[in-house]
């Protein structure tokens, strides 16, 4: 009875841990988006990209998940209208 106890409490902490809030953002151009994502120390240039104007975006999360940013790119559009 010990170890079901145990492994309840244990599968409620991962559930509350891995529950994060994103926020997604698309209104960046895609040469603000790359260089948010590499940094201010490295410079880029000539960046294109192919697709729709929704399919590509950055995110940041809350703090319960290991990657607070990131960039996303989808083959249909990140938001719903």
């Amino acid at each position: 009875m010990k170890k079901i106890y145990s492994f309840l409490f244990a599968l409620f902490i991962v559930l509350n841990v891995a529950h994060a809030q994103f926020s997604v953002n698309t209104s960046l151009p895609i040469q603000q988006l790359i260089q948010n994502f590499v940094g201010s120390n490295i410079a880029i240039s000539n960046v294109t990209f192919t697709g729709g104007p929704l399919s590509i975006g950055s995110f940041s999360s809350g703090t319960n998940y290991p990657m607070p940013m990131g960039l996303i790119l989808k083959a249909g559009t990140l938001i719903q209208h």
